[in-house]
């Protein structure tokens, strides 16, 4: 998919093996956690105080409009019926400890009539 200057593709998908999909009777539910490969300081040769400073002051790479609709068109491919898609950007989506793995939470909410399947959470790697 590709937005205001901005094309997303999908470099790897894999299934949480720990994390399931909350209750299939709650409206609302995260679904996936979306991580996009960023130059961090530490691989582009800065020092370890770099990189640390940079989990603290980044800024989300792109839109969480962008993403939510790419995420969408996934989610139709593989199946799954929703109402709504949204996208909130979160530093600490993979680890709750610390902003070391910052991404995007994805959260689906299901129409009337519809339940969750039961599935785990996917976790998708992007580039940008």
């Amino acid at each position: 998919m590709t937005g205001k200057g901005c094309e997303v593709k999908i470099r790897k998908i894999k299934s949480d093996n720990v994390t399931r999909v909350r209750s299939q009777y709650s409206k609302t539910t995260k679904i996936a956690r979306v991580y996009a490969d960023e130059a961090r300081p530490s691989e582009t040769g800065g020092s370890v105080v770099d990189d640390l400073m940079w989990r603290r002051t980044h800024e989300q790479p792109t839109r969480n409009e962008i993403i939510a609709g790419f995420i969408a068109e996934e989610l139709d491919k593989q199946g799954i019926e929703f109402k709504t898609i949204k996208a909130k950007y979160n530093r600490f989506c993979g680890c709750s400890m610390c902003p070391c793995s910052p991404g995007y939470d994805i959260i689906i909410t299901k129409g009337e009539g519809q339940r969750f399947p039961s599935f785990k959470i996917f976790d998708i790697w992007i580039e940008l």
